[in-house]
């Protein structure tokens, strides 16, 4: 059974959680609906990838419904320049500081048209 959606997420679009404001990102690929949540925490930038991106650079790519290459790529590519300090994946690892380079050993990956190092 799924959940009632209370409120549908856009990309681009900010939420609000507690005292935190966090925005909406679609990273798609991993599943169609996938999002990563970016702010401001206690003056370091965060981010909350989901499964988009894990620790050092891993993605989890499945041959499943739903799972598609050419938009996990174009959805982790979304997440470069952010120069995130705190790393904050569904899986494995987090990384407090230099978050930033488990992000961008995924797109350096996807851009010499291969792909990161799966999970799975």
């Amino acid at each position: 059974n799924s959940c009632k959606v209370d409120k549908k997420l856009e990309d681009g679009m900010e939420i609000t959680i507690g005292r935190y404001t966090l925005k909406v990102i679609w990273t798609p690929g991993h599943s169609k609906g996938s999002i990563s949540l970016f702010g401001i925490i206690n003056d370091k930038r965060v981010i909350f990838t989901s499964d988009a991106v894990l620790y050092d650079g891993y993605i989890i790519l499945q041959n499943i419904p739903g799972a598609d290459i050419h938009d996990y790529a174009m959805g982790v590519k979304k997440l470069a320049d952010l120069n995130v300090e705190v790393f904050l994946p569904g899986h494995m690892l987090f990384s407090l500081s230099k978050g930033q380079r488990h992000i961008d050993a995924a797109i350096e990956a996807f851009d010499k048209l291969g792909l990161p190092k799966s999970l799975i």
